[in-house]
């Protein structure tokens, strides 16, 4: 097996703190240069763990399947302070949370100083080892996958066609207009841009719809859910024209799904944290039993809290570690975190003024009436309100300001399960999963029960127009039956694309451009 690692490892006299025979000895040093493979560039990107200050978790079972279990004493050596002048060759985090996190690892800074890297050649036998891994993960993929294979089947039965003629006169045109709006250095942009689009066209041609499944938000990705949304307008199925039909304001009527007891509280298969977030489930029992939590609490009590006592909505006794009762404690800290679990939580007025909002409407369009705001304006920050972490960065958005005084306990969970650490981007993540649950793996398996052709475009499907008032009444119904809440389902005409042909090209232009100047801008730092 090749591997690539820092030029400075090899500088490194490591067979010097291995006792044993030669051939240990050629074993020992293979295992560190794999490891450290793990930690080195490309493989390793600092960007994919800045959540996690940059160490990137290792498994100890699967590294010591491919070292003979030999991690251990590997690690050993590389972290060691004074294996060098400069220090270990590795550091660790030192912090494992089971079912959440493996120990996290990075290179130490001197190891990356010269930015050097080498290709070294280690026993063949990795190889083979890294293929069994592989083999077993792909098989532990499919049948993840295989929650959603009623889609994929839905691909394979049905005729799914593109009129690849119109389409492609319509990407010819569209690049005409985009290539006379750019600056010469941006037209290689654009060129790529449509030979991608073009490249679509023909997956679909050949019958290659690419589906897969994504481990991290559960969406089912393919050539559909990546293409340009005008191209829709030449799909076809059964050589039938489609129509859109999705969830109004989906993201909201989801976060409205999660708030409850039930939701968080049961560990049964269905539709909650536990199935559907399990890393997130244990990471926040982890939060509430640590160390560092009860410190957090500390700072604004004065008082460390082992166990809370629900006695009714208006009396709640809180045990100290000391073993003193306190009663009644008005923090909002204790009502928002340390009571969730219980049942007090889920009935604060907050929580329920949130979930009997009418989603069958258009709540972007109704919030944004009442504070004065484009329908647009208010989907944007909307994700910001379910994404952003950084309480400095939410009170300076207009519409988080406007949600935290209308709905203070909903904002304050969504704040606290956003500041879980030691998973990227947790709340969002747990949106996504859930709208796919709901959508993809319920409401789409409905459809395809009732053998009806369709599409899915993450929150959205595309169906024959016939068949739209079908789709909705079971995409409602499974929703509403998994959920408790009705959401609403509305209608998209995909409309030709031709008569917008110049506002089209004037945006893609104006994102390209846009984006060169960002890459510009960041070189030059």
């Amino acid at each position: 097996m090749k591997l690539t690692i820092p030029s400075s490892i090899i500088e490194v006299n490591l067979s010097q703190y291995v006792t044993g025979r030669s051939q240990r000895n050629k074993s020992m040093c293979d295992a560190a240069y794999f490891v450290v493979s793990l930690l080195t560039p490309p493989i390793y990107n600092s960007k994919d763990y800045q959540y996690l200050r940059g160490f990137k978790p290792l498994s100890s079972k699967d590294v010591n399947r491919m070292t003979r279990n030999r991690f251990n004493e590997v690690k050993t050596i590389l972290l060691d302070s004074n294996l060098t002048e400069n220090g270990p060759i590795v550091l660790s985090d030192n912090l494992i949370i089971p079912g959440v996190k493996h120990t996290g690892y990075k290179l130490n800074q001197w190891v990356l100083e010269e930015n050097d890297f080498v290709e070294v050649e280690i026993d063949n036998k990795y190889d083979t080892r890294k293929e069994k891994l592989k083999y077993e993960w792909e098989s532990e993929m499919k049948c993840f996958e295989d929650r959603y294979i009623h889609i994929k089947e839905a691909m394979d039965q049905f005729q799914i066609t593109i009129d690849a003629t119109a389409a492609r006169t319509y990407l010819k045109e569209l690049k005409k207009r985009v290539l006379s709006k750019v600056i010469k250095e941006n037209k290689t942009q654009v060129k790529k841009y449509f030979k991608k689009l073009h490249k679509v066209i023909e997956h679909i041609e050949k019958g290659e719809f690419n589906y897969s499944v994504s481990m991290s938000n559960h969406r089912v990705n393919s050539v559909f859910t990546s293409m340009k949304r005008e191209l829709r307008y030449f799909l076809r199925t059964n050589g039938e024209s489609m129509i859109e039909v999705d969830i109004s304001t989906s993201h909201p009527f989801t976060l409205a799904t999660i708030l409850t007891e039930k939701f968080f509280k049961e560990t049964n298969l269905g539709y909650n944290l536990h199935s559907l977030f399990p890393q997130l489930y244990k990471s926040l029992e982890y939060l509430c039993e640590s160390m560092e939590y009860q410190d957090y609490v500390e700072k604004f009590v004065k008082y460390m809290i082992v166990e809370s006592n629900v006695i009714n909505d208006n009396y709640i006794e809180y045990n100290t570690y000391k073993g003193d009762v306190l009663t009644n404690i008005k923090y909002p800290i204790l009502d928002t975190f340390i009571s969730y679990m219980c049942g007090r939580f889920w009935r604060k007025k907050g929580i329920q003024k949130y979930r009997s909002l009418n989603f069958k409407k258009d709540i972007y369009e109704s919030i944004g009436k009442n504070i004065g705001m484009t329908r647009e304006k208010v989907k944007d920050q909307f994700q910001l309100y379910i994404n952003f972490s950084d309480k400095n960065r939410r009170v300076n958005v207009e519409l988080i300001k406007h949600l935290e005084k209308q709905f203070n306990e909903v904002s304050k969970l969504v704040q606290f399960i956003s500041n879980t650490k030691h998973l990227k981007n947790p709340f969002s993540y747990l949106i996504q999963r859930c709208e796919s649950y709901l959508f993809l793996r319920h409401g789409c398996l409905e459809l395809s029960k009732n053998n009806i052709p369709y599409i899915t475009i993450h929150d959205s499907v595309l169906c024959q127009k016939e068949n739209r008032y079908g789709v909705q009444y079971l995409l409602t119904d499974s929703i509403s039956k998994q959920t408790g809440l009705t959401p609403g389902i509305k209608f998209k005409e995909l409309e030709d694309p031709f008569p917008s042909l110049d506002e089209a090209a004037a945006d893609i232009a104006e994102s390209i451009s846009s984006k060169n100047k960002k890459t510009k801008t960041s070189k030059s730092f």
